[in-house]
Parts: structure tokens; sequence; C-alpha cells
């Protein structure tokens, strides 16, 4: 469909949001009438799962970040393993580092367990920790 505008007729596109039938312009995809309906259109919505891989991911990444800064993160380890483990972590459980980051131990998939909540709390930092 074409819109008259001064004498000449200028193409248009319906916005796949909204429907809007807005007027093309050249250097735009023009799939979106405004960019409020852009943004509507990126929205992914939020499940159990996504959200369960986002924060083991962000986990993951904030152990890294800690023993990068004490060097113990060894430059060959497999990140992607490592955040693998963390998604993987079962319900009510903890990932935790058996030697732990602040006693000089390695951000490595050898060195990580899971433990229960209470578990974790009560092993703290501990060395000479047992169940």
């Amino acid at each position: 469909m074409h819109i008259k505008h001064c004498g000449r007729s200028k193409p248009t596109f319906d916005c796949l949001v909204c429907g809007t039938k807005k007027e093309k312009s050249h250097h735009s995809k023009n799939l979106y009438c405004s960019h409020k309906c852009a943004q509507q259109a990126r929205k992914v919505p939020m499940t159990e799962e996504r959200y369960k891989r986002q924060r083991a991911v962000a986990n993951e990444a904030w152990q890294r970040y800690h023993a990068r800064q004490k060097q113990q993160t060894p430059a060959g380890e497999d990140i992607r393993a490592l955040q693998e483990f963390y998604a993987n972590c079962p319900k009510g459980y903890e990932v935790d580092h058996i030697f732990p980051i602040s006693k000089g131990g390695l951000h490595t998939l050898s060195n990580l367990q899971y433990l229960t909540k209470e578990d974790n709390r009560r092993k703290s930092d501990k060395l000479n920790w047992s169940e």
C-alpha cells in the first residue's frame, strides 16, 4: 500500500507488534512503528529454566572473578564446564569449593562439589570439615 504525500506515493508497512501502518523510511528495516514496539518484540519470557541458567552463569562468573583476583583460576580451565556444573546444581544445594578459595584453593572443576545450603553454611571456609 502507498500513502499519497505531495503528489508522490510512498510505500508503507505494518508494524509487527501493533499492526499500525507507517511510512517506510529508506534507512531502516521497517519492522516496527516505534522504539517501544521494537523493545516489546525483543522481550523474551523468563522461564524458570532460563532464569536458573542465567543465575548459574552469573554465580560462576562471580566465583571466577574472586579466584582471578587471587590468581586461582588456571589459564587452561574449561569455563563452559564450570558453568555447566553450576547450572546442574540440584534444587536445595549450592556449589562449594572443597578447598576454599580464601585458603588458596583453585577454581577448578575437580575442586567443586554440591552441598546442601545448611551444610555449606556450616562448612564456611573450614579445611577440615566432614558432614
